[in-house]
């Protein structure tokens, strides 16, 4: 590839990057919302339907009410766990973690899903040497819970 065609590329991508900052902050301002932001964060971490983002979005804020806790860590583990909707091993929620974040011990990632687990956040499942986890609380009685 040439370096002229990689310079356009480059450039096309700097405009497309600024372009999705504007219409970010654009809709916080117009629409300020914990919902919203965490659906617009959701949105550039995964690649999903508007809709879904902010079913979880607002799933996720629940059970952050419910915890009290702004843990970073714990957040994203929520996060991964609401987004894949289904059973994922220690090392996949690490890995995602790592992804979201940047950096993630295994061994945080471990506690962090035993005290959400103690605290009926998540469910834990032994499969052979692997342990599952699978996001299970529900946000008020009567609702589906957030693995829907």
């Amino acid at each position: 590839m040439s370096e002229d065609r990689l310079k356009r590329i480059e450039d096309m991508l700097s405009k497309l990057y600024a372009r999705l900052e504007r219409i970010e902050s654009l809709i916080l301002t117009v629409y300020p919302d914990p919902v919203m932001e965490v659906a617009l964060e959701l949105t550039l971490n995964y690649t999903q339907p508007v809709y879904r983002v902010v079913k979880v979005a607002r799933k996720i804020l629940a059970l952050e009410r419910k915890l009290g806790s702004r843990d970073p860590i714990a957040r994203a583990i929520i996060e991964v766990l609401a987004m894949s909707n289904k059973w994922l091993s220690i090392s996949e929620v690490t890995r995602e973690v790592r992804r979201l974040r940047g950096s993630a011990s295994r061994r945080i990632i471990s506690e962090r899903i035993k005290e959400l687990a103690k605290v009926n956040v998540l469910q834990i499942q032994q499969v052979g040497k692997k342990k599952l986890v699978k996001l299970v609380v529900k946000e008020k009685p009567g609702k589906a819970d957030v693995s829907d």
